[in-house]
């Protein structure tokens, strides 16, 4: 059993205690709050926030590799961080690794990633891990297209 087994077995056996409407709804709320701070509407106020929008930033990173087969355990030099402020680290790391698949257009990656980078909170992951988790299996809000009706 791997450490990631591990962490999937421990994020998965806490979801399935939770009820459908309370996990829709966690989730829901967490995205609608990203995906705010993504638009550049309002900033992290929370671990709970700062924990998925990095899960949203790995695996918007993820998807900028170019490895021919991408799995899991990619995840794990993230797991690995015990502080968010280790988080932040392993992250710039990885955006100067694949800036040079990064667009610029000063808009949701760099509204999301400067959120996350600059968050001075310092707090421990192992209680947000499955945070962090929800945030990279979730549709990542920086592809999401503007709405023009609004």
């Amino acid at each position: 059993m791997t450490l990631l087994d591990f962490f999937k077995k421990d994020f998965f056996l806490t979801l399935s205690l939770l009820t459908n409407e309370t996990k829709t709804s966690k989730v829901k709320e967490l995205k609608d709050k990203i995906r705010a701070i993504a638009n550049g509407e309002t900033d992290i106020s929370s671990s709970e926030e700062f924990a998925f929008a990095a899960g949203q930033l790995v695996s918007y990173l993820f998807d900028r590799s170019a490895a021919s087969d991408k799995d899991y355990s990619m995840l794990e030099p993230y797991l690995q961080k015990a502080k968010s402020c280790q988080l932040q680290d392993a992250i710039a790391h990885a955006i100067t690794i694949y800036k040079h698949d990064i667009k610029i257009y000063k808009g949701k990656f760099e509204n999301l990633a400067s959120n996350v980078l600059a968050d001075g909170t310092n707090v421990e992951m192992k209680p947000l891990l499955k945070f962090f988790l929800a945030g990279c299996f979730s549709d990542c809000v920086i592809y999401e297209k503007k709405d023009n009706n609004e």
